[in-house]
């Protein structure tokens, strides 16, 4: 609380700021030893062996479980619906209309020889129950974020308890049990690791990244959310084991702080709500302004209490507009219709407009940029072009054909047979694989790896068959001059040889020691003609680029930890950057790179089992995968037998695996493949492999091999080397790690891996920044991907600190953070606390930022900081980490893919359906239509208000005889303005709707003083003179002088049956003929107000464009509405039945129609000069009546 001499500023501050800190996840127990955790937590840990741990008896755990509560996330508090459905009266509108019903029921009460207040009262009763009842079934919605969460809970757990391991339900659990996991296991609470063996751990769920990384019993940061040794709520094992102690249990683990945010986080209230509201405030002081004038004026002329209460109820109809509610509803529907047809699931619709108004896209990277599958991207290999004459070329067909191929992979298809597909036995399959030029290294990748097909999948293509015996085929060495081997030496009889085609899912560079050549699909169609390449440009190949990858992977991870690769890389000399193409294509030395887009080669016989499930990490999926779409990897395994295998961990960084060569391909010989973190690989190698002979690592090759690692490194590309060794047959009982030689190895290659990004995700970016609106990427990845892939998707165009420090030839860590030279910035999280606000001030200032290594907490504070600079955000994402922020923003955007948590999907106002991140730029064009098409029609509606008004002055000033009543005006408001109004919705943008800057939402109104004047001046003054000019003809025709009805003898005449006689022109009016004049005079002003609109609208259908340039038959409901409003015509004017209720119906003389034609002559010179000058301000012609447009 403040004190007398504290600022309260100063205090709103302090409390705000102690807000945020509370979100922050406090721990220190990742820096305690484990007799700090035995005594803090008063647990039996055995600190010789954790895993023998006794932990808490079950009398103490009742206790903790008396005094904390069950391990579960608090539900929020759900509002009762029959609350939600009496909020909707709560509206001003509502109660505008429900006062004028009351007070008509009072008029009937006390004279009820006035029957047209009691329809009148009932008729505003029955439409105030509509709309609050659409309103209420349009609002509701199921707030499923808390049972999403539970689901991700885990139901049962393995504790240790009074010294015995036994399995309880995680709600049970308290702080200070011992926990035990092992692959396959959700972590039921935030524990503290005490034992692991070779645990990894899955936190996509926090993160939102899907990389598994391995952890550890040390003290590995500063930061709680990056130590190793802390496991948190709902994260996934992927393998191994590990004892943890519970330190944080239901609502106040990491989870449950996200789970909170998340509930709790108010829901923003949409900019068309806002909207809404200052047309519901102008409205209803208007008309309150209104009545009380008419009450003044009414009693002052002493009028009759019942007819001055008559007018009150006429003010409040004709002032609020009942159909506008309608008209919004149908509007937004409309356009939900129109982007679900793009694949946008609209859940609230009142964000369709806030969408149009963004200002700032934060953006997850893993899922929603990229496409959340890791995949191999380069290979590093010794080799030149001719190498490929060693075998069948790797691409074997016309860039369609393998882009073809490739989105058949992508989407799951069997390949579709062509006149010129043929059948490859599995000799000719095993021979595309052994003359493959990478065969070395794609051997210790496909053996050399824990990954694996779920039970069940197979080949796609039954006719391929892959279950005989394989041919004993010798590898081909590379021979520059000598022609192709004969395949048919070595092929089985009848094999088709010549028929072989290759198929790859996009061009492929090689690059030599002299020049750089393109592989583009050369076809081996002879066995005894050389494979040819054509060297094609990348440039013009660069758009039929087709990523392919496989199915969602059960399990994320890398064989090393990220962080890793970057030390490894600060230690590198920077070297210039290559230029950025999408692909590294820089020449390296003598060296060879291979760059393959999206998963590489794919057969068009053998289909990869791209529609499989893969158990294993990313890396590993990713390789498996790309070898998968060469030969079969089963087959492979099956003939190199393992012997010995020892998985990654994160203190050798490195996976190895003996294995026994298949037949006669190496006699008393084995093989050891290692496979790892190329600086380690390559400390374990003394030679290289080069055109198929070993070659001892000097400097030079050191100098080359540094040069490839940084390229594919600073492209954000995860990097992974591979060598071979040749040993000794050695005996099973003596086949251990430590009698494995970990030296003398042939280095093999590198290969890259990178989750890519998605396909037109960096055209869609490019148009946001021609649309004015800033793109951010918010991720909890490392920032070195993040930028690389920032850079990909032109998130990034501006150079950053990195690229200054390539461009300068120095360190990053030379390059002063504020040299006015950096143009986009590049932060990670914890970073972010150690920002002022000035310093937040400056961050935000810039137009290009990458947020990395982000916690859900900083995600949320990021969208906070730009709402209060007077951004619209929206935020994208698919993860649980990003529901708080989600749940913040302005529009939460969620992906539909199936890998999005539904955390994230409940969370958000709309969700993308095909996963497409241009399918944002679509809504947000949409959304820009959506709030140009309201103001047309709000411009329209407010219009008629004025001719509905003058009526009733006349009559309470100057006593003129009611020349519209209250009814009548109802059937205008809900019959006829509504198709109009509506059909509004359909217009087409006039002009580049998305070269525009966003709509200032403090100045750029829905209603603004230009709307007033237009509706109400302009406009609606004239509608109003030409209605009453109706009005007084029909009076005059009927020989009745104007000036008798102005200040009359008589209060009464033209009040009813009851009407005194009339003198005017020497004749006398009974009450049956005022009756009759009156409802003329009544159908007159009617059915001018409504041909006035009927042509006004057509001058509403655009702000700027001419009418003569824009379609005229574009909307066919706008077309549609003309026979509507001449219908109501039709029924109010010309059914004598009407009269008794609407006072009207007895017809209406032609010339009296014609009236409306002198409003088409006025409103046609007058909205083509505004628009003229419109367009002439647009271009930056400064003018006041292009600044007086609408």
């Amino acid at each position: 609380m403040a004190t007398k001499d504290q600022d309260p500023k100063a205090a709103a501050a302090l409390a705000d700021q102690k807000g945020k800190e509370s979100r922050n996840y406090e721990a220190t127990e990742h820096k305690m030893s484990l007799e700090e955790l035995k005594a803090k937590f008063e647990t039996a840990i055995d600190l010789q062996n954790p895993k023998e741990s006794k932990g808490l008896s079950e009398q103490e755990a009742k206790n903790r479980f008396l005094r904390d509560g069950p391990n579960a996330m608090t539900p929020p508090k759900q509002t009762p619906e029959i609350v939600k459905f009496l909020m909707q009266f709560t509206n001003m509108f509502m109660i505008l209309l429900m006062v004028a019903s009351a007070l008509s029921f009072l008029a009937y009460g006390l004279d009820k020889t006035q029957p047209v207040n009691l329809y009148c009262g009932s008729a505003l009763i029955i439409i105030v129950f509509l709309q609050c009842l659409a309103s209420y079934l349009e609002e509701r919605k199921s707030h499923a974020t808390m049972n999403s969460l539970k689901s991700m809970m885990p139901s049962q757990c393995s504790v240790g308890r009074d010294g015995m391991p036994r399995r309880i339900p995680a709600s049970e659990l308290v702080i200070g049990d011992i926990v035990l996991l092992k692959g396959g296991d959700r972590v039921p609470a935030d524990l503290r690791l005490i034992q692991t063996s070779g645990l990894k751990v899955e936190s996509s769920s926090l993160t939102g990244e899907p990389d598994a990384f391995e952890m550890s019993v040390a003290h590995t940061h500063e930061e709680p959310f990056e130590s190793k040794n802390l496991a948190f709520n709902t994260s996934q094992c992927t393998e191994g084991a590990a004892v943890g102690v519970v330190i944080r249990t239901s609502d106040r683990t990491l989870i449950g702080m996200v789970a909170k945010l998340a509930t709790a986080t108010k829901v923003q209230v949409s900019t068309l709500q806002k909207e809404l509201s200052r047309i519901v405030k102008f409205i209803t002081m208007l008309a309150f302004f209104l009545a009380f004038c008419i009450l003044i004026i009414g009693f002052a002329q002493g009028v009759r209490w019942q007819l001055v209460v008559n007018l009150v109820i006429t003010v409040f109809c004709a002032n609020v507009p009942q159909g506008l509610p309608a008209t919004v509803t149908s509007c937004l529907g409309i356009a939900a219709k129109r982007m679900h047809n793009r694949h946008v699931l609209v859940k609230n619709l009142e964000v369709i407009e806030t969408l149009g108004s963004a200002s700032c896209i934060c953006s997850d990277k893993t899922g929603t940029l990229t496409q959340n599958r890791m995949t191999v991207q380069n290979f590093w290999f010794n080799n030149s072009f001719e190498m490929l004459q060693g075998g069948v070329v790797i691409g074997a067909t016309s860039s369609a054909a393998s882009a073809h191929t490739a989105q058949d992979m992508l989407h799951g298809k069997n390949e579709k047979k062509t006149k010129n597909s043929v059948t490859e036995s599995a000799t000719q399959v095993f021979v595309r694989w052994r003359s493959n030029p990478l065969e070395p290294l794609l051997l210790v990748a496909a053996v050399c790896n824990s990954a694996k097909f779920a039970a069940g999948e197979g080949p796609a293509n039954e006719n391929v068959n892959l279950s005989g015996p394989l041919p004993e085929l010798q590898w081909f060495e590379a021979d520059k001059s000598g022609p192709l081997p004969d395949l048919k030496a070595v092929a089985p009889p009848g094999g088709k040889v010549d028929e072989l085609v290759r198929t790859t899912s996009g061009p492929q560079r090689v690059h030599s020691g002299i020049s750089t050549h393109s592989v583009s699909g050369a076809a081996v169609t002879s066995r005894t003609e050389k494979a040819k390449a054509t060297g094609e440009s990348l440039a013009t190949k660069v758009d039929e680029l087709v990523r392919t990858t496989s199915g969602p992977q059960r399990v994320h991870s890398g064989h090393y930890d990220p962080s890793d690769l970057q030390r490894t890389v600060s230690d590198i000399a920077v070297a210039k950057k290559a230029p950025d193409d999408g692909r590294l294509q820089r020449q390296i030395s003598n060296n060879s790179v291979l760059s393959v887009s999206g998963a590489a080669v794919t057969s068009r016989i053998v289909k990869a089992k791209a529609t499989g499930e893969i158990l294993g990490d990313a890396s590993e999926a990713a390789l498996l995968r790309y070898c998968e779409s060469i030969y079969p990897v089963d087959r492979i395994r099956k003939l190199y037998a393992l012997s010995f295998d020892q998985p990654f961990n994160s203190t050798n960084k490195y996976a190895l695996c003996v294995v026994d060569p298949p037949g006669n391909e190496a006699p008393g010989k084995q093989y050891v493949f290692l496979k790892g973190a190329p600086e380690v690989v390559v400390d374990r190698c003394s030679t290289w492999l080069c055109a198929g002979q070993n070659k001892a690592i000097d400097e030079d090759f050191k100098r080359k091999f540094l040069e490839a690692y940084e390229r594919f490194a600073m492209a954000g590309e995860r990097v992974l080397g591979f060598a071979k060794l040749v040993i000794d047959k050695m005996p099973a009982d003596q086949m251990t790690a430590a009698n494995v030689p970990n030296s003398g190895f042939m280095f093999l290659g590198l290969a890259s891996l990178m989750d890519p990004p998605k396909v037109g995700v960096d055209k869609a970016v490019d148009e946001c920044h021609h649309a004015g609106i800033r793109v951010f990427m918010v991720t909890g990845d490392h920032a070195l991907t993040a930028e690389a892939i920032a850079h990909k998707v032109h998130i990034i165009t501006k150079p950053t600190r990195l690229d200054l420090a390539h461009e300068r030839g120095c360190a990053v860590e030379d390059i002063d953070p504020h040299d006015p030279e950096i143009k986009a910035i590049v932060i990670a999280g914890h970073e972010l606390r150690q920002l002022d606000e000035a310093q937040w001030g400056a961050l935000l200032d810039h137009d290009q930022i990458v947020f990395a290594r982000t916690t859900p907490q900083q995600k949320l504070e990021i969208v906070e900081r730009l709402q209060k600079r007077g951004e619209v955000v929206a935020v994208t994402g698919d993860g649980v980490n990003d529901a708080p922020a989600l749940k913040a923003a302005d529009i939460g955007v969620a992906m539909g893919n199936p890998n999005a948590s539904d955390v994230a999907r409940d969370a958000a106002d709309i969700i993308i359906l095909d996963d497409d991140f241009c399918s944002i730029v679509s809504a947000i064009r949409e959304g820009r239509l959506l709030f140009d098409n309201l103001k047309k029609s709000v411009v329209y509606t407010l219009t008629h208000l004025v001719p509905e008004m003058v009526p009733v002055f006349l009559n309470i000033i100057l006593l003129f005889p009611l020349g519209l009543s209250s009814l009548l005006i109802l059937t205008i408001d809900l019959g006829s303005e509504l198709v109009p109004a509506i059909s509004l919705a359909y217009e087409l943008p006039e002009n580049a709707i998305m070269s525009r800057a966003p709509r200032n939402i403090k100045t750029d109104r829905m209603v603004t003083w230009q709307v007033l004047c237009h509706s109400y001046l302009f406009a609606g003054v004239m509608e109003a003179l030409f209605s009453i000019l109706a009005f007084f003809c029909v009076f005059w025709t009927n020989g009745v002088a104007l000036a008798d009805l102005c200040f009359p003898d008589s209060k009464l005449y033209f009040s009813g049956s009851d009407a005194p006689v009339m003198h005017s022109n020497g004749r006398d009016f009974s009450a049956d003929e005022q009756t009759k004049i009156l409802s003329v005079s009544n159908s007159a002003v009617y059915a001018n107000i409504i041909l006035c609109q009927m042509f006004h609208i057509w001058f509403c259908r655009t702000r700027a464009t001419s009418v003569t340039q824009h379609p005229l038959f574009s909307n066919k409901l706008t077309l549609m509405a003309m026979p509507w409003e001449l219908g109501f015509i039709a029924i109010f004017c010309f059914i004598p039945e009407m009269e008794v209720v609407f006072i009207s119906g007895l017809g209406l003389p032609v010339e009296f129609w014609c009236l409306s034609l002198g409003f088409l002559g006025w409103v046609t010179l007058h909205t083509e000069c505004l628009k003229f000058f419109a367009r002439r301000y647009m271009a930056g012609r400064k003018s006041f009546l292009g600044k007086l447009a609408w």
